[in-house]
């Protein structure tokens, strides 16, 4: 009788272990489908008219990385970014961080909407370098600034050019390059604006998935989004080796350094685009303004760049440009532990 005892409560153990894993095999399966579905993995390619048989391979979507540092990571860029809200020194913050090499890549924010400015310059400059590559010639064009142009642009509120871009002078397109990107002259951007034409810009947007806003101050693109620029230039999936190691290079020399440069060691290499702008806070004409400032780009961690995308809003430039540089060096120390040395 003891050992028909001992068996039933020996097969009941092992029917409820079994029962009890089958639930979990059950779960971890519904879970894991969720997040496939949720956030699966999707190839971008570059369509276009031109082509008939390929169809260009731009960058891969995978979904936010579970690995254990990149999870610490979130985590204190979550307690920065909570304490900039709770401080004042920003209203809204929004933060991208992606390995380079591995693709893995973390967000805060990652929906929240901003009007990124200047930092779409280098939409235009990719645009005519890609017709470039179709054209050769179009590089040996010059271009003279009218002073009618020069009026038409706006004025930088907090980090203008050192060395505004001159008028009434012809310039080769690689001198007006410099002067849009490295000093960010919006003086430059109108006239390459003028010189490729919004139909061919608005291509390019479309080949890169970011969206393209009805005007300089409306909230439409995310930190992820832009990051695809510095993804196809970093894999030169969209223009040449060259046009792609030549804009990086210009990007390199960008003067503004009171962002990610600041939080990062002196003399580390950091291709990146800043972008300031006052944007009213609603649609009446008395409607507060708020300052946005972002900064975005690939810094050069030894052996392991990455890509850092802090946009952020608030009352002042400065605080917002501390707030950056603060977020920067916790990416910087994050780097040394996803990728130890």
């Amino acid at each position: 009788m003891k050992r028909v005892l001992a068996f039933t409560r020996t097969y009941w153990l092992y029917l409820l272990l079994g029962a009890v894993l089958f639930a979990l095999g059950v779960g971890l399966g519904w879970y894991l489908s969720a997040q496939t579905k949720a956030a699966p993995y999707r190839s971008v390619r570059e369509i276009s008219s031109e082509y008939k048989f390929i169809s260009p391979f731009l960058y891969l979507e995978v979904p936010e990385s579970t690995q254990p540092q990149m999870v610490s990571l979130k985590k204190e860029f979550q307690q920065a970014v909570d304490q900039a809200l709770a401080s004042g020194n920003a209203t809204d913050v929004s933060i991208y961080f992606r390995d380079m090499n591995t693709g893995r890549w973390t967000a805060i924010n990652r929906t929240h909407t901003f009007a990124l400015a200047s930092m779409l310059k280098v939409v235009t400059l990719m645009t005519v370098l890609h017709a470039a590559e179709a054209h050769p010639d179009t590089l040996s064009s010059h271009i003279t600034i009218s002073p009618q142009l020069a009026q038409k642009a706006v004025p930088q509120a907090y980090f203008p050019p050192a060395h505004p871009i001159a008028i009434g002078v012809s310039q080769s397109l690689e001198e007006v390059f410099w002067h849009q990107i490295v000093e960010s002259d919006n003086t430059a951007e109108n006239a390459l604006e003028s010189y490729i034409g919004l139909d061919a810009i608005k291509e390019t947007y479309k080949d890169l998935g970011l969206p393209l806003a009805p005007d300089t101050t409306t909230d439409a693109d995310t930190a992820q989004e832009y990051s695809h620029i510095f993804r196809v230039l970093y894999n030169s999936t969209y223009l040449s080796r060259a046009n792609s190691q030549a804009v990086l290079d210009l990007l390199s020399r960008t003067t503004f350094d009171a962002g990610l440069v600041a939080g990062v060691p002196p003399g580390t290499t950091v291709a990146h685009k800043f972008g300031e702008n006052l944007v009213p806070e609603g649609t009446a004409s008395s409607s507060p303004v708020i300052s946005e400032l972002h900064d975005c780009g690939i810094v050069y961690y030894p052996d392991h760049p990455y890509f850092m995308c802090v946009t952020t809003k608030g009352s002042d430039f400065p605080t917002l440009a501390n707030v950056i540089k603060d977020i920067s060096a916790i990416a910087w120390k994050g780097a040394q532990a996803i990728n130890p040395e």
